[in-house]
């Protein structure tokens, strides 16, 4: 437990002994050796008057450790460099991912396209409304 170790450090640092502290505290030695060694879960009463003897703040026996930053240079399957077939194929992939995008965006744009001149040559504009919100086929207040 953090808290445990926190605090023998903030003792330890002081120069006093657990007898000391425990006395200070009113906790007692063998409590104080307890929460030290983790044999024991302070309640925030005693939590109180142990940083009340410190000196501290009780939210300065919860350290704040910063977690290890993780070792991706370990991790990485290998730090050589494509082979050229390797390459090609990765972008003659990609390449086709993007064609694919295009047309399908192509398709879509002039399907919009036909259905706001069918509106548009309508004499109510307000139908334009659901084919540019995509809200084709679905009642949009008033709208059919």
């Amino acid at each position: 437990m953090i808290v445990g170790q926190e605090i023998r450090w903030r003792r330890e640092e002081r120069g006093w002994s657990q007898a000391k502290l425990g006395v200070l505290s009113g906790t007692g030695l063998s409590g104080i050796s307890q929460i030290e060694t983790d044999r024991r879960n302070p309640s925030g009463g005693t939590l109180q008057r142990i940083a009340d003897a410190l000196e501290v703040e009780v939210r300065d026996l919860f350290p704040l450790e910063q977690a290890p930053l993780p070792d991706f240079e370990d991790k990485r399957p290998t730090s050589e460099p494509l082979s050229p077939k390797l390459r090609q194929y990765a972008a003659r992939a990609w390449r086709a991912e993007l064609e694919r995008t295009l047309q399908h965006s192509t398709l879509r744009l002039e399907t919009l396209r036909d259905q706001a001149k069918m509106y548009y040559e309508a004499d109510d504009p307000e139908k334009l409304w659901p084919v540019f919100m995509d809200l084709e086929g679905s009642a949009v207040s008033g709208v059919a």
